[in-house]
């Protein structure tokens, strides 16, 4: 049976990557700008990232192919923020609320788990993976017009190549 992988790098400035059997995408993570007297904040748009999930889906049940997700599993490190932690803790819940409301089949990837296996031999860094995927996956746009690495994107693609390869 022909299966579609979502992966999910669940930062603000994390990724979505759908791979099919035909193609792959990816996406930024949805955000809204919140302002709150003169500060800006970027919040998960859950709307969006509930869009993206339920086109997926639709496109999948039309072909009658079975859909997985793999959410990578954040957790806090030395040296993290309290405030960057909280906003990577809130995102990790939206993505399996949405997940869990849609009745999409969620599977948890820690980082160390899929980069060992698909970034074997190479750095682990951001650069890194945007080199992996973009050896992986030629076509995808993960740079910025401006040079800016989408490490987000490139992170999601891997995840989503980890389930598609590496999972049984």
């Amino acid at each position: 049976m022909n299966r579609v992988f979502i992966g999910i790098d669940p930062g603000l400035s994390g990724g979505i990557a759908v791979i099919t059997p035909e193609a792959y995408t990816t996406f930024d993570v949805p955000v809204l700008v919140v302002v709150k007297g003169k500060t800006k904040k970027n919040r998960y748009n859950s709307v969006e990232i509930s869009r993206i999930f339920r086109s997926v889906m639709q496109g999948a049940a039309a072909k009658e192919y079975t859909v997985q997700v793999w959410l990578e599993d954040v957790h806090a490190m030395p040296g993290q923020g309290v405030t960057s932690m909280f906003s990577m803790g809130r995102g990790l819940g939206i993505y399996e609320g949405i997940i869990s409301a849609l009745g999409l089949p969620l599977n948890y990837i820690s980082p160390i788990t899929w980069k060992k296996k698909v970034m074997c031999g190479q750095g682990k860094e951001k650069d890194a993976a945007v080199y992996k995927a973009q050896q992986l996956f030629p076509n995808a746009v993960l740079t910025t017009p401006r040079g800016r690495l989408l490490d987000g994107r490139a992170e999601a693609l891997l995840i989503a190549f980890y389930g598609k390869n590496y999972s049984f």
